[in-house]
């Protein structure tokens, strides 16, 4: 994705989803990471990290325009 724009329209595909299937995870998220779950603290927690599709990549390219 070269721009927002480009961003804003292919995201608006997913807009009005009701269910959130296989295919549409795999078309918004890069990577999904499941840590171990820390059983020092009480109730248990565990961390997930989602990383989305194109928005690191927006993000780095509109710092590079304010620099």
């Amino acid at each position: 994705m070269r721009s927002i724009d480009e961003w804003l329209d292919m995201i608006s595909q997913f807009e009005n989803i009701t269910e959130l299937d296989r295919e549409t995870v795999c078309g918004l998220v890069e990577r999904i990471t499941v840590y171990e779950k820390d059983r020092s603290t009480n109730p248990v927690t565990q961390e997930i990290k989602i990383e989305y599709r194109f928005i690191k990549n927006l993000l780095q390219k509109e710092n590079e325009d304010i620099a």
